[in-house]
Formats: structure tokens, sequence, C-alpha cells
């Protein structure tokens, strides 16, 4: 079996000396090797919950590859610099440089991701060339002309959705295909591929579950802005094709604290607590034994009759938000079981949930759990750091380059469209010929002790789906 290497970089360092990966690497601590073979490829796992397997899926995750210690990695890296540059070459576009410290600091995870995955499959025949975008549009364009006269054969990136517009007419004109890290489908086609975790795909997941579990009415409290609007703009598509209705729509001040106004409105709370004042009234005026009992029980009441919604999504990027949303919503009468509290994949990044009541009890869609577990741990050992979701992006998109790279038409539509998808680090994916992507995404519920899986993640897909 070939050793395979991880290699590590020493913190802010590596931005600004890395140049160009031949597997050469300026600025690296450590190295190990072990065993393992490459690529892996293992069929899917089946149960009850989840569809037979279609065929097997090629393995693009890390699931069976022993965490590195940090030890010999330049040792690694000059033996391998052998200074060949006719080889497959993949170009990284990433806001290395954008003036936000928060997108530099994802950027520089998934290019630490992406060279796990490189040396996690002793990718010594593959040119890796990491180009600023800046984290603009005009930025990203500039890096795509510049990778592409460097010889790039794909594109992995760019992470920001407006970048990825900015770098398709380009990328389009010279043939080459990318592989962007947004999760905004409208940017995919014609050879750009959308690698994200898309709201559509959660959406579809979580309303289909829903759907089967009974609720049909729905309401949305989103922000008002751009990621609100596409929230409620793909749930109206997802409801249009799966069934039910969108009975009550409402905004919020996504830089709010007080949402009253909307929780109160969202509840229809006014009228209801006329009714019970009204029921309470007319009881009073009978005054009998049973109007009595009746009054007794209505007067622990806040609100009389019904809501015209079973459950009601939430989505946030803030959550401090979604605790102040779920609160207030609960102290005009939305609460849980009667109201089943709705949220998308950003949850799983939101702490303990759990500990805000009116939260428990509240599903939410997100990718499984297993394989990034042990992605996450193997990156923490390497860098010495948690690694956030997006990583896990760029690991399985230079995996799945790689695979391409060895096919008969290396990176060609062929090669990187695969009907069975790819066991990645977030759960089986697929790309389809018009650039979407498909994943295999599971269903949680927040408890009192924790996140419990109710529906877990299909592990391989039935049939292909252009």
């Amino acid at each position: 079996m070939p050793s395979l290497p991880i290699c590590s970089f020493s913190g802010a360092k590596r931005l600004s000396r890395l140049l160009i990966l031949s597997v050469l690497c300026i600025g690296m601590t450590a190295c190990v090797q072990f065993q393992t073979e490459e690529p892996v490829i293992k069929p899917p796992q089946t149960g009850p919950d989840t569809p037979p397997p279609y065929n097997t899926a090629p393995d693009v995750s890390s699931e069976d590859i022993q965490s590195p210690d940090q030890t010999q990695v330049e040792e690694f890296v000059l033996n391998k610099s052998d200074g060949v540059e006719d080889k497959p070459t993949i170009a990284l576009l990433l806001p290395l440089g954008a003036s936000d410290p928060g997108l530099r600091k994802d950027a520089a995870a998934l290019q630490d991701a992406a060279m796990m995955a490189l040396f996690d499959r002793q990718a010594s025949d593959i040119n890796l060339i990491p180009v600023d975008t800046k984290g603009t549009a005009d930025g990203a364009e500039q890096a795509a002309r510049e990778a592409i006269g460097r010889g790039a054969d794909i594109i992995l990136g760019p992470l920001l959705s407006q970048s990825v517009n900015a770098v398709a007419p380009v990328t389009r004109q010279a043939g080459v295909p990318v592989l962007s890290f947004s999760n905004n489908e409208r940017a995919a086609g014609d050879g750009i591929y959308v690698i994200g975790i898309t709201p559509y795909a959660q959406l579809e997941r979580l309303i289909s579950y829903s759907l089967g579990k009974g609720l049909t009415r729905f309401a949305v409290l989103a922000p008002d802005d751009a990621y609100g609007n596409r929230i409620v703009s793909d749930m109206q598509q997802v409801i249009g094709e799966r069934g039910g209705e969108i009975s009550r729509l409402s905004f919020y001040n996504p830089v709010g604290t007080d949402f009253t106004d909307q929780a109160r409105a969202m509840s229809n709370y006014d009228i209801r607590r006329g009714s019970l004042k009204s029921r309470i009234k007319a009881l009073e005026a009978r005054n009998d034994e049973v109007s009595r009992a009746a009054l007794a029980q209505l007067r622990r009441r806040d609100t009389l009759g019904g809501l015209d919604f079973e459950a009601i999504l939430l989505p946030t990027l803030d959550p401090l938000v979604l605790r102040s949303l779920a609160a207030q919503l609960a102290q005009y009468d939305v609460s849980q079981p009667e109201v089943r509290i709705l949220g998308l994949s950003l949850w799983d990044e939101f702490g303990d949930l759990s500990s805000e009541p009116p939260l428990v009890g509240s599903w939410y869609v997100a990718p499984p759990d297993d394989s990034w577990r042990l992605f996450a741990e193997r990156y923490r050992k390497t860098y010495s750091h948690l690694p956030p979701t997006l990583a896990a992006l760029a690991y399985e998109a230079t995996a799945l380059a790689i695979l391409s790279s060895h096919a008969d038409t290396p990176f060609s539509r062929d090669s990187l469209v695969n009907p069975q998808g790819y066991q990645g680090i977030l759960g089986v994916f697929r790309l389809t010929a018009g650039g979407h992507s498909h994943r295999g995404l599971a269903i949680k519920q927040i408890t009192d002790d924790g996140v419990q899986i109710l529906d877990p993640a299909p592990t391989s897909f039935e049939a292909a789906i252009n």
C-alpha cells in the first residue's frame, strides 16, 4: 500500500508564503506517513429508512485515514518537489486577502482542508495553485484569469456567490470547469458546479419529512434581507412542488433584538386574546356549575382558538436571534408541540440549543455527523484548531478533482457527474449535469438532552437525476 502524508502550515505565514503547490510548500512544520488505500471505494450503507443502493460510490471523505502527528512534513515535501510542471493543475480561488477577517479565516481553513485531501491521496502528480480573490467580484475575475493563465485544468471556488458570477464568463470561455464552494444554486450551469449545501436542498428534505408527518400548513418568519428573501423564494418553490401551503409569512429586522411585534402578529394574538375574553365574559354571565368549571380552565390560558399553521420555519444566521424569536413566539402562545419549529443546517453550528426551552422539540435539517466528526478531529490534530463546516467542502472538492484527473477524460463533465455520487465528509453527494448538487441530509431534533437523529441521512442515490 502507498504511504500517505498530511501537511500542516504554520499560522498566518502560510498565506503569504504559499505560492504554488506541486506538492511543494513553503513554511511547513510536520509530516507523518501511514498506510491506506487510494482511492477507497466502499458500498454505501443501507437501512430501513434509506433507499437501496444504486451502486457503489467513490469515497472522497477522510473516514478511513489515520490522524497525522505533524512530524517530518517538510522532509516529505522536499522529497516530492521534483520540479515537474507538466502535471494536472487544480486552482484554488479563495478570499485569502479579503478585508473581512472572518472571511480570511474561512479561506485559510478551506486551503488547509484542500491540502489535507491532496496529501491524504498522495497526489504528488497534481499542481495545486491558490489564487487570492480578495473577497470581491473583480478580484475573483482577475484570479480566474490568472489561474487559467497558469494552466488550471479545473478551478475550486470561489466561495462567494457574486464571485462565482464574476468568474463564470472567464471560465466558460476557456472551457475550465468550476467546483464552487457557494451554496447559491442560481449560479450553477454550463461548467459551473455548486457543491455547497443549498437552502433549496435543505428545504426540500425538511418539508418532505414534515409533510410525511402530517404537517401541511407552514408559517415562515424570515430576516428582511437577501438571505431571508432567498429562503422564502425557495420555500415557496418547494411547497409548490411537494404540497402543503404557506399560510402565514412575515419578516423581521435581522439586526434587531426585539421581535415582539412580529411574534404578536404571527400568532394572531390580539384576535385570539379577544376570543378568550369574550368567552370568559359569556361564561361568567351564566354562573352555573358547568360554566364555573370551564372558567377555571380558561383563566389558566392566555388565548383561545387555534393557529392557521402547524409548523413555523425560523431561518436565521444568528443563534441569539433564533433564541429570541423562539422565546418571544412562546410568549404569544406559539409553542411546541402544537406548532413545530423548523430550522436549517446552520443550527448545527449554534451551540447547545437544548438550553433554550422553547426550542426543545424543534426539527432541523443537517448533514450526517459521523464522517464530519472524524474529519474535524483529524483536522484539529493537524492544524491545532477545529475547522468550520466549509472546510469539508474544500476537502471533498479537492478529492473529487483528484479522482477526475485519473479519468479517461480528466476534468470532463462525465468524470465529475457520477450517478452513484460520492461518499463525502458531509454525507453522500453528487453533481448533476446542470451544475447542481444533491446531498443526503438528516433530520435532527433538539431534546432536553441535546440533539437526536429523527430520520437518518440517506447513504445512496436510487437513480441518476439530470
